[in-house]
This record gives C-alpha cells, structure tokens and sequence, in this order.
C-alpha cells in the first residue's frame, strides 16, 4: 500500500451531504433480473451519517458483468434532471451524477452539463451462461397449493360436531373411529384443506393429486419461443372462482388466424404434451390448455395478464436463435409488420424485449404514450393507460426473421441512434427539469463502478466507490499511516475539497493520531460539517 492509498482509505468516506442519485422507479439491468433500483435493497441500517445502506450481493451489466455490493439511499428534496434521449427510455438523476457519453471513446460527465446533440451509451449485455436447458421441477417445487381433501364433506361435519366422541361420531359417517381422530386433527392443524406441490413423476411432474403433467426437462428451443411470444402477446392465464386450482391458459386469435392457431396447438403438443383446444369465437379463435401445472408454469414465468406480462429469465438467457424467435412470434400475435410496431402496457415486458433485442444486437426504439378509449369488435376499450410503442427498421425485422445477415444491418448507417463498438450511442433529443420529493438510490458497483439505469450507463455517486469498510479501519493502521508520513517529510497536511470534507469522527481520530505522534499544532475547524479545507501540522 502506498502512502496515497493508505491516506485515501482513512479520509475518503461519505458525509452524506452529496445528493448524486437516482429516484425510485429507475429499472436496473442485473443478470438474472430488472427491476426498480428501489426493490433491489431489502433491509436498511443507518450509518453515522444518516445514510440508509442495505447489504446486497448481485450482478449488475454495464460494459460487463459486475458484483454490486451495497444499495444506498436517503431522502431528497429537490430538482431531478430528466435526460430524453432519442426514441428511448428516459433516465431520472439528481444533479452532480454522472453519465457516460460517447466522445472520441467513453467520458463521464455531471448530468447538469449534458447538452442537447450529446450522445449516451447504451451498452450489450454480456450473459454468464446461455440457458439451453430447465427443469420444470426446481423452478416449481416451492409452489404449494390448497387443496379439498377426499372426505372434504365429513371434515365439515366433524367440524361442526369437533365435541363428539370419536366412537358415536364414526357410526354416524361410516368412518373408523381412528381415521376421525385423524381428521380432527387435520382441523386443529390447518384447516378443512391439504396443501400439495409438485412432484415428480417418471420423467414428468405434476402437482400432487392433479391429473395433468408436463416434462420435467425441458430444452429451450424455438418451440418454447414460439409459445412464450405468442403468450405473452395473446395470452392469458384464468381460473373458475368456484374452483381456484382449475387453471386455463388461453390465446386469443382474430378470424383469420385459424392456421397460427392450429401451428400454436401443435407445439403446444409437441413440446408439453398437453392436449390444446381450437374453440370458434364471435370475433375470431381461442386456443384453450386446461391444465394447474402448465397455468401455474406460464403464470410464474411469463405474467397472469396483458399488465404484468414479463419475458422469463430463461428466454432472455437463451441462445440467439431462440431470441430471435421468440421475437418474431410476440410480432406475430401483438405486432404490425407493416410498420413494424407493436405496444403493450407491461412495462416489465417492454423492458425484456428490449433486453433481448440488445441480447441479438439490436435495438428497437421505444415511445411511451397512453392508451386512447374506443370500441373495437364490440369492445369498450379503457383510455388512460401508459403504453410502450416498440418499434423495429425494416432491416432489424428481416434479421430476426433470418432474411438479412447481420452485416448488412448498420453497414454505412448513421443517424441518432448508432451501433458502436459494444453496444448502441443514442442522441440527446431534450433535458428536462422536474420537481422530486423522496428517497433517492445508488447502488456501489466493484471493478468498473458503473451500471445501466433504464439502459443507458452511469457512474457510481462520488461516494459509492469510498464507502466499503474505509471505517473499519482500526487506529493502528492510521497511526502507521501517520508514521510514515511523518518517516517521509511531510510537515504539513491540507485537505481540500468542493464539498465539505471534514467530519466529527475524522477529526477525532486525525486528533488522537497527531497527538500520539507529538503534533505541536493544529488549526481547528470551528464548523467541522461545514468547512471546506483545513491544514493540518505535523512535527
């Protein structure tokens, strides 16, 4: 360790006065999630300096693949900058943070001093691993379900009689006296219901008592795409109120979708062993699969409705084939590929197809509007929703849909969103101010200190990368510090800095050091949370 270093780890700590965050909704990019930065930290502390700092061990992308160790946040009050780059997701900071903006290489800049014309970075996920392979069962086996019992109906009536004596009661229902002391106890246990989960069943799995199964291994192919994008563009997942384990998924098709239809059964088929219904509608085709395993495996994995639809983990880890089907197929069911539009109202689903699309590189542009209210087929359509407008070139279609090379896609193309070297530069269309009231986020990165907030790279706050352990150090370690400063010449200590940098709990042990090594002066902060510098006298 060098004196530099050894110095740097005593003085560099958070004082809590920064405010380089970002606000809650912000998505972050993790290896096996997106989510809002806010869902990430789960239990807070509060440090000597007021900040709320959670433990977290997870990875986060920027221009790889990094461990982020801590979630940090505190209460803001104050002007957000909102940066809009081109046809994209915006990006909320507070002032003093930094983003990475592509200029002759990749430079950080605050976000007060972006301009209109700059250009962000939007990197390409590099994955770990690509998934090939799932087993049903270890995705499923921590699902348990409730369940009507077989002598569901004498359960109840020794409920009603629990006081009777076992004996009298057994004649009573044609029950052993011992299989009714079995019940009551059942009772006073859990109730009147069982609760099952999965189990195995040769090479299949099934819920315990249930009758429907599906394979417990099941390869991630272009099959599983083609189901999953039709689902998550057409589908849903219902269930009997009188009957809450009698789950139906359900894809919905219009009137000259019958052959799309018969090609979804047949996979369905194929892949799950399950038999899918082709039913007649009034406005066009359902495909109907009755079955509690494959409701629940869709209902986990892909979403239960049209706003909480989601693209599983599994797909967007998958080999790019498979990715570039499972595009193809949500186009098929929710798409235009007239102008190669397609809207949803999942914003967890609009954020993992463009995670997928980066996965395959390339990048659709996203435009958030609301949904407008009218009537279609005979439906009153609900106006008012926020809806995300995913939009692909011509040529990007033609490549997911294996017609053109990759090669050819950016070949001589420039405009406001460009690829580049690892990943995509997006132009600045406006930045704007907004008024904000709550608590703000950073996470603290190791290695590159940096992640992607709504997809686009930011630095770490100031702060994030000093935090870790600098106040565990123990006060041997700084006198040893001191000592060699002191070994080394130095008379004299100035500490400068643009915020306030000097702290009660530095002061103190800084104090206790010097007078240990015989410090004959001292100036003394008299605002020690305010100032700015101060100068420090060795002997």
């Amino acid at each position: 360790m060098t004196i530099h270093q050894a110095f740097w780890e005593i003085t560099s700590v958070c004082n809590g006065m920064c405010k380089h965050c970002l606000p809650e909704g912000t998505k972050v990019i993790g290896n096996e999630f997106i989510a809002g930065i806010e869902a990430l930290g789960r239990s807070f502390r509060k440090d000597p300096f007021g900040l709320e700092v959670a433990d977290v061990d997870i990875k986060v992308y920027n221009t790889s693949l990094d461990r982020a160790v801590r979630v940090i946040r505190h209460k803001y009050k104050g002007v957000l900058y909102k940066v809009i780059p081109h046809c994209f997701f915006p990006v909320l900071l507070t002032r003093g943070h930094e983003v990475f903006v592509v200029y002759r290489g990749l430079v950080k800049k605050p976000v007060e001093t972006l301009r209109k014309g700059d250009y962000l970075f939007v990197p390409i996920p590099k994955i770990e691993k690509e998934v090939t392979e799932i087993d049903v069962y270890e995705l499923l086996k921590d699902i348990k379900i409730r369940r009507k019992p077989r002598n569901y109906e004498k359960l109840v009536k020794i409920k009603e009689n629990i006081r009777m004596k076992s004996k009298e009661f057994s004649k009573m229902v044609g029950l052993h006296p011992a299989r009714v002391r079995t019940l009551r106890g059942k009772i006073k246990k859990g109730g009147t219901y069982d609760t099952v989960g999965v189990v195995v069943d040769g090479d299949m799995v099934r819920f315990k008592f249930g009758k429907t199964k599906i394979p417990r291994i099941l390869k991630v192919d272009k099959d599983l795409a083609f189901i999953i994008g039709l689902y998550v563009a057409e589908g849903c997942v219902t269930k009997n109120a009188e009957r809450p384990n009698s789950f139906v998924v359900r894809f919905s098709f219009g009137k000259y979708e019958l052959k799309l239809a018969s090609k979804l059964a047949k996979s369905i088929k194929r892949k799950f062993k399950l038999e899918a219904k082709i039913k007649k509608t009034k406005t066009g085709y359902v495909v109907k699969v009755n079955s509690n395993i494959f409701g629940w495996f869709i209902k986990k994995f892909c979403g239960e409705n049209s706003y909480n639809k989601k693209v599983p983990e599994f797909i967007r880890h998958a080999p790019a084939d498979v990715i570039k089907e499972f595009i193809y197929s949500y186009w098929l069911g929710d798409g235009c590929f007239k102008n190669n539009v397609a809207l949803t109202v999942s914003e967890e689903l609009a954020y993992g197809i463009v995670f997928c699309s980066l996965r395959i590189g390339v990048l659709p542009k996203v435009k958030i509007t609301k949904t407008r209210v009218g009537f279609m087929k005979g439906r009153l359509l609900k106006g008012g929703k926020t809806a995300y407008m995913l939009r692909f070139r011509r040529k990007e279609m033609e490549f997911i849909a294996g017609k053109r090379d990759y090669d050819e896609l950016y070949r001589g193309h420039t405009c406001k969103v460009t690829r580049i070297e690892g990943g995509f530069k997006l132009i600045v269309d406006a930045i704007e101010k907004v008024p904000y009231n709550g608590y703000v986020y950073d996470l603290e990165v190791e290695k590159n200190h940096s992640f992607c907030a709504n997809f686009v790279l930011v630095s770490n706050c100031m702060y994030s990368s000093g935090y870790r352990d600098k106040r565990e150090l123990d006060l041997d370690s700084k006198l040893e510090v001191m000592e060699k400063m002191y070994e080394m010449g130095i008379t004299r200590l100035v500490i400068l800095g643009g915020e306030p940098t000097i702290l009660p709990y530095f002061y103190k042990i800084l104090s206790t050091s010097v007078q240990l090594l015989s410090l004959i002066h001292i100036s003394e902060p008299t605002r020690p949370l305010y100032i700015s510098y101060a100068v420090f006298c060795l002997k």
